[in-house]
């Protein structure tokens, strides 16, 4: 559904809310997808209605397959938010405490086994996360990505099977260590949460999937980012950048007024 009924929404459900939680994706979301990951700022506009936001009181949280310290370092504001990195399993703290989990030895030796075979290839990107490695192959030529995508497959597929999980995201796979992802992360971020609470979170990909059916289940509401359609368990969907802009200007207003109107 489009932007004027999640604005819709919005106004509905301000009016009778208590707490109001933002949950928020990074990559694809929040900025575009760039060649290199350390360029990709946000949209222009973005830090500043975040930072408005957090000063009229608002509940900011980052739920990224990042670590966690990238964004803090993208978004560029002090404190940071609290940031759930890794698909969430690692947890940053805005004091910067930092939780991680405790993985066993097999799942660090399943890591570096496929970091190796992945370097292999030869072709695509290879990235080492504290419980993953994903392979992007964005940046290679559209007539190779389907061979290379069989290739990084048959790799992982046998470590896949020692406790780890496949994941598709937009531009390439993921091994991830089992036990992982942003419908898991939401859940804890909204543990104390009461029926009478609110929360939005707003993600581009298919690893974002879990996080939707999450907070629709309380009464929320998963907002897919995207400028192509696709089946999605998100009630809404939002065009980046403009109307990512409007909505979380809207968000804000809701938060200095009391309620949308």
């Amino acid at each position: 559904m489009t932007l004027r009924l999640l604005l819709k929404f919005l106004e509905e459900r301000f009016a009778v809310s208590g707490r109001k939680v933002l949950i928020l994706d990074y990559d694809g979301t929040l900025a575009p997808f760039t060649e290199n990951p350390s360029d990709a700022l946000p949209y222009e506009g973005i830090r500043e209605l975040l930072l408005k936001i957090r000063q009229a009181g608002g509940e900011v949280f980052f739920v990224t397959g990042r670590e966690p310290e990238e964004i803090v370092a993208l978004i560029g504001l002090s404190p940071p938010f609290e940031t759930w990195g890794c698909h969430g399993a690692v947890r940053l703290l805005p004091n910067g405490k930092r939780h991680s989990p405790n993985l066993p030895e097999s799942v660090f030796f399943g890591l570096n086994k496929a970091e190796a075979l992945l370097k292999q290839i030869g072709l695509g990107r290879v990235e080492r996360k504290t419980t993953s490695v994903a392979f992007h192959w964005r940046n290679c030529c559209p007539k190779e990505v389907g061979r290379v995508r069989k290739r990084a497959i048959e790799t992982l597929k046998p470590i896949a099977s020692l406790g780890f999980s496949l994941l598709d995201f937009d531009g390439g796979i993921e091994l991830l260590a089992e036990g992982f992802d942003k419908g898991t992360a939401i859940r804890e971020i909204l543990r104390d949460a009461s029926e009478k609470d609110f929360a939005v979170f707003l993600g581009d990909d298919l690893t974002d999937e879990k996080g939707f059916v999450e907070v629709n289940r309380r009464g929320g509401a998963g907002v897919l980012v995207t400028s192509h359609h696709r089946k999605t368990d998100a009630r809404f969907f939002l065009v980046p950048p403009f109307e990512v802009r409007v909505f979380l200007e809207t968000w804000l207003s809701g938060l200095e007024k009391g309620g949308i109107q």
